[in-house]
């Protein structure tokens, strides 16, 4: 097992958000409109993803298109992406299921 080395500057899995950014943010809304997980659970799919992901990179790096490890910054990015797609998932489900008025 080798190591891959971290992403640095102007590369994927560097800035906080990027391209796969819109990925985490699409689980996020699956996560809570088709399979009906809280945040909680949200959150710890998240996280548990970004571990997984760290091990499987050093593991089968030819399994991931970037596969420079993220750096901090972008796993954070990538949860919050996934925990916002979550909370718009929330929300337009609860605007879906309102009464309306009239």
């Amino acid at each position: 097992m080798v190591a891959q080395r971290i992403a640095g500057p102007g590369e994927f899995n560097h800035a906080l958000f990027d391209v796969y950014s819109l990925a985490h943010g699409s689980v996020g809304i699956i996560a809570a409109v088709v399979v009906g997980l809280g945040f909680w659970a949200t959150l710890a799919l998240a996280v548990g993803w970004e571990v997984a992901e760290h091990v499987g990179k050093n593991l089968a790096p030819r399994l991931f298109p970037y596969p420079t490890q993220d750096t901090l910054v972008n796993s954070v990015g990538d949860v919050l992406s996934t925990l916002v797609g979550w909370t718009i998932g929330k929300l337009a489900a609860r605007r879906r299921t309102a009464p309306r008025a009239g």
